[in-house]
């Protein structure tokens, strides 16, 4: 078989440009989290902890879909190709808003 050099394989989750797109999404996750809850008058040590409570989501969901550990994970990488990392990740990093204080 000869290698494919493309940043989505087919067949394949992981790739090194999937895993940025995932640190996007989970930079607009935090950002928009950051804006609604607004940020700019919560204490440091919150938005602190947002932020990783964020990242810790973003990154277990991307890591799982990349696994195929995630319920419907085949389905979703059929259906919007690449897009799914995006998907997956920016849902991961809005997990700040279903934990409060």
């Amino acid at each position: 078989p000869t290698p494919t050099h493309g940043a989505f394989d087919e067949g394949r989750r992981v790739h090194f440009i999937g895993f940025l797109v995932a640190l996007i999404a989970n930079l607009l996750a935090i950002s928009l989290h950051y804006i609604i809850r607004g940020g700019a008058t919560l204490p440091r040590e919150e938005v602190a902890r947002n932020v990783l409570i964020a990242i810790i989501g973003a990154q277990t969901l991307f890591i799982l879909y990349t696994l195929g550990w995630l319920p419907g994970s085949r389905a979703l990488q059929q259906s919007v190709g690449p897009a799914g990392v995006l998907l997956v990740a920016f849902a991961g990093g809005l997990l700040p808003f279903l934990i409060r204080k």
